[in-house]
């Protein structure tokens, strides 16, 4: 999958803070609000074109209205791209 440079930035600057915010240490999971404020995902409807693009991980659904993102997925694309950029 082919990534913009902004957006590569986007994702690596979001690895830095989820790795030193204490908030989202042993996390198994982060719902679409967590990911904004941590600059993942810039709005509902570009996360679910990335989703349906296949460049960023799937939902798990919790419930009927709950969806989450599992940690680990996003860290292992985040640290990819983090490698790809260097």
């Amino acid at each position: 999958m082919i990534y913009s440079a902004s957006l590569k930035f986007r994702f690596v600057t979001s690895l830095a803070v989820m790795s030193t915010n204490n908030d989202f240490a042993g996390r198994r999971f982060l719902r679409f609000k967590e990911l904004h404020e941590i600059g993942i995902a810039p709005s509902r409807s570009t996360l679910e074109r990335w989703v349906s693009e296949g460049r960023f991980p799937a939902p798990v659904r919790l419930g009927p209205r709950v969806l989450v993102w599992d940690t680990e997925e996003i860290r292992n694309l985040l640290a990819s791209l983090k490698e790809t950029a260097a």
